[in-house]
């Protein structure tokens, strides 16, 4: 690891309520705290999940991320096909979560905040495919605003901790996309 782990946990949200330093010194091969955890709930997944994947991994001008796949049923496939996937380029770590114990894409969510090491979270589902500047945007959104919620264009809402993004792309979520800051 290029700098001391105590250093680099700093800046880390706890994972799943264990020190940040212990965690990063247990998995060897993260080397460094992501800028921005993406968290998608996955149930019953198909062939978008990959689609989604190849977008979230091939991004413009990214901040180092790692991809949650909070796995809430359905897919025996999941661990494997990550396994399977050639190297990630540098900043990029996909990670399966259980996400089991109850049904829903809440409580899948709220299994990938938990796990999550970055302070920026980014929520997408399954079956979307974002936009190749998604990364960069949510990162950069969320140094400026707590919560970003919607599709593409910033729109300063009544709270200045706050936007709301218009949709205005095809790559864009059909629901609606939301990054949260942690505090």
């Amino acid at each position: 690891m290029g700098s001391d782990p105590s250093v680099t946990a700093q800046k880390c949200r706890p994972v799943n309520g264990t020190d940040p330093a212990a965690y990063l010194e247990r998995n060897s091969s993260v080397t460094e705290v992501p800028q921005l955890s993406v968290i998608i709930p996955c149930f019953d997944s198909g062939e978008g999940l990959k689609d989604q994947l190849s977008m979230l991994v091939d991004q413009n001008d990214a901040p180092s991320r790692e991809i949650l796949l909070c796995d809430n049923g359905g897919n025996p496939w999941l661990n494997e096909y990550v396994d399977s996937m050639a190297e990630l380029p540098e900043g990029v770590d996909i990670r399966v979560v259980d996400a089991q114990t109850r049904p829903g894409a809440a409580y899948a969510r709220n299994r990938g905040i938990a796990e999550a090491r970055a302070a920026k979270l980014a929520f997408c589902d399954d079956d979307d495919l974002v936009h190749p500047d998604w990364c960069r945007l949510a990162s950069r959104l969320l140094d400026e605003y707590e919560v970003v919620s919607g599709g593409w264009w910033c729109e300063r809402m009544q709270s200045s901790k706050a936007c709301r993004l218009r949709k205005n792309s095809n790559y864009s979520s059909r629901r609606p996309v939301m990054f949260l800051r942690a505090q």
